[in-house]
């Protein structure tokens, strides 16, 4: 199946998933407010997951993902979502207070938007003794070595933020491009991470996969019951593990990783025609309209909002053609788009075209802490644009 294909299946189950999710995420606003709640606040750790298990107490957790990330789905009761049984198997087992925080998860979501969420919108008044990573199921659509890159590049920056924390990686139920699946592999053991392919246990269930889902994508209750399950698992065969967690290796396994290691949003637009920019500079458009900015590095992403009247979007680079996305889905969402990673230092022009419906974008994601390219010089027509 080509990536194309794999692309329009993912459009076609988050949309399904919506009926499911909405539903599902009314559930989840009736959760008890000590589960819903923000992480209490933490001294620096100076224990890992593991010692504070066996010694009974409070651990922390926040999960970066996507839909299943957030456990969205048709469940048979609120209580299904898989991070809230993964806090009672571990209260039970492990008679300790387990916290979670559904952190930085948005349906769609990529292993791009969960480190550029991360690096620019995670709370710092928190100390996770474990993250959940849960990507790949949308990432097929990306090429596999941006998928590796960008999540390891999450990693790098988990592992040095919270040098005391394990970090379970998912491999999805539904993930069905075994290459997605191997990079996680291969970052797990680079890293020395905890991978959790729940696939396996689907398979070893003997329930049919179908009986297992809500959609053919997002798990049902019994579903999510086994990510909970295998999640716990993996936690208890480290429980008495001296060195559980190692320290963060000075270099990345792989090399593009490099032009993640710093990120921001930055919607600088220098030229519109037709586009309308409002003060947030958020940028809409409708076919034929184009819009442009300056941006220095070899990354760019583009962060759009979609919605029912979204569409379909050109991204020139430097004057040629280099995606073409879309915004559409049937509830209102932020996306984060892959254009490319492996551009010039140097700086380069990024422009937007308008093909059909409603485009909205926010902003682009581009490498660098604050370093902008020169703006091109612009007519006053152009300037009475913006």
């Amino acid at each position: 199946m080509n990536r194309w294909n794999v692309s329009a299946i993912i459009v076609a189950c988050l949309c399904l998933a919506y009926l499911f999710g909405a539903a599902a995420r009314e559930e989840r606003s009736s959760l008890p407010k000590a589960a819903a709640a923000p992480l209490p606040s933490a001294a620096p750790a100076t224990k890992t997951l593991y010692e504070k298990l066996r010694a009974g107490e409070v651990v922390r957790y926040q999960i970066i993902g996507d839909s299943i990330g957030q456990s969205d789905g048709k469940l048979d009761k609120p209580g299904d979502v898989w991070y809230s049984r993964l806090s009672g198997i571990l209260n039970e087992k492990y008679d300790t207070a387990a916290f979670f925080s559904r952190l930085l998860t948005t349906p769609g979501g990529i292993a791009l938007g969960g480190w550029i969420d991360y690096i620019t919108a995670a709370p710092a008044d928190s100390d996770p003794d474990l993250f959940v990573l849960c990507f790949g199921q949308n990432d097929q659509g990306t090429p596999v070595s941006a998928f590796g890159a960008s999540y390891e590049a999450l990693v790098r920056r988990l592992k040095s933020d919270y040098p005391h924390a394990e970090i379970v990686t998912l491999i999805e139920s539904s993930l069905s491009l075994p290459e997605y699946a191997e990079r996680i592999r291969k970052i797990s053991a680079y890293y020395g991470l905890l991978p959790v392919d729940t696939r396996t246990a689907f398979k070893a269930s003997g329930v049919p996969y179908a009986s297992l889902t809500a959609d053919g994508v997002h798990p049902n209750s019994a579903g999510y019951a086994l990510y909970a399950n295998a999640i716990a698992e993996a936690i208890d065969s480290r429980i008495r593990m001296p060195e559980a967690i190692r320290p963060l290796p000075a270099s990345p396994l792989y090399a593009d990783a490099a032009a993640f290691a710093s990120g921001r949003r930055q919607s600088d637009w220098t030229r519109a025609n037709g586009f309308d920019v409002d003060e947030h500079g958020l940028a809409t458009g409708m076919a034929g309209d184009t819009i442009a900015q300056s941006f220095v590095g070899p990354l760019l992403g583009i962060e759009t909002l979609a919605d029912p009247d979204g569409g379909d979007f050109k991204v020139y680079v430097d004057g040629k053609l280099a995606a073409t996305l879309g915004n559409h889905c049937p509830f209102p969402v932020d996306w984060e788009k892959y254009v490319s990673h492996t551009l010039s230092e140097g700086a380069h022009t990024v422009e937007i075209e308008a093909s059909s419906g409603t485009v909205k974008i926010k902003s682009i994601i581009v490498s660098g802490n604050g370093e902008q390219a020169e703006p091109n010089e612009r007519s006053a027509d152009e300037a009475m644009n913006l």
